[in-house]
């Protein structure tokens, strides 16, 4: 019999697109499949929906609890699971039929932990965003963990940071769980499951639609919230230092004054809250930056950009945007 992938479906007011999700799940040609719905206190028919798949398919299982965010859903799923391999799927993204077949059939085949695929991703109505799927990759490859932890210093478009186009032995989890509260949560949890990762194969074939809503937070205006991101950099940075990847400690580093510097020239500094907590993290990085820097190779036009923008940020800011403008 075919080994059990667990399937984890956070599901919180997603009324509109949760049956076409559950539905490209249950008619996977991988049959062998625990979907584990949890309905994060939606306040929609969605816990209805959940339990009236539960009652067609015996393989779905439904949590109702009340609300907590995705990462504690996810969490939620990840503690009843049971299957040797654990998978995620956000409620109102869809997947290709083929899916879990490809990517059991890849993980078994290569003998690894992980196995990612690549992504479409789609508008309201299931429509390609053309625009935005330019970055596919074009080829498959098989690579180590350390590779994959470097590949996040560079991932401009999600494929590595994200949690859902993959799917991982289920050994990966053990003791690890996606921090609550925080937006960007698959960015606090990435580089620690690839750390466990003796091999990765990756396909470039994309099998997982993702639905881009025009209300999402990552396309609505900049809010501090968006500083969790720089928070799983802080994190990332310590976790190398200590684990002695040195240099990727300093790609990060400087992947999160990056951070820093865009959302410095995007947050409304006379809100005092945002000021106050912006403040907070750039103090942070500071701290961790002059903990670190002595393990590293730093260029020394980085190590500048950097000093001065701890000491002087306006000046910093106000020079660098001087500069794209006349570059542009």
């Amino acid at each position: 019999m075919a080994t059990k992938i667990s399937v984890i479906v956070p599901v919180y007011k997603v009324e509109a697109y949760l049956r076409p999700c559950i539905e490209s799940i249950i008619n996977q040609t991988y049959q062998n499949l625990e979907i584990i719905l949890v309905d994060d206190g939606s306040p929609d028919q969605c816990g209805s929906i959940c339990d009236e798949y539960a009652q067609k398919d015996r393989r779905v299982r439904v949590i109702h609890k009340a609300n907590g965010g995705l990462s504690d859903a996810r969490n939620a799923g990840l503690d009843i699971a049971t299957g040797e391999y654990i998978g995620f799927v956000d409620s109102d993204d869809y997947l290709e039929p083929n899916m879990y077949e490809v990517l059991y059939q890849t993980i078994t085949a290569r003998d690894v932990d992980l196995c990612i695929c690549n992504f479409l991703r789609v508008d309201t109505r299931g429509n390609e965003v053309i625009a935005e799927n330019r970055w596919l990759s074009s080829s498959d490859e098989f690579i180590d963990g350390h590779t994959a932890m470097a590949r996040l210093v560079t991932n401009t478009n999600g494929y590595w940071s994200i949690a859902w186009n993959k799917i991982y032995r289920r050994k990966l989890w053990e003791k690890l769980r996606f921090p609550k509260g925080k937006i960007h949560e698959d960015e606090f949890i990435m580089h620690r499951i690839f750390d466990r990762c003796m091999g990765i194969a990756c396909i470039a074939q994309p099998l997982y639609c993702y639905r881009v809503a025009p209300d999402s937070i990552m396309t609505s205006k900049y809010s501090m919230k968006r500083l969790d991101v720089v928070e799983a950099m802080f994190d990332r940075i310590l976790f190398y230092h200590e684990k002695k990847y040195y240099q990727l400690a300093a790609e990060t580093n400087h992947q999160a004054f990056a951070l820093l510097l865009t959302a410095y020239s995007k947050l409304d500094m006379k809100d005092k809250q945002a000021k106050k907590g912006y403040f907070e993290r750039k103090k942070k990085c500071q701290e961790i930056y002059f903990k670190t820097k002595s393990t590293f190779h730093e260029s020394l036009k980085r190590k500048v950009q950097k000093e001065v923008f701890f000491m002087i940020p306006h000046i910093y800011v106000w020079t660098w945007k001087f500069y794209s403008f006349v570059k542009y």
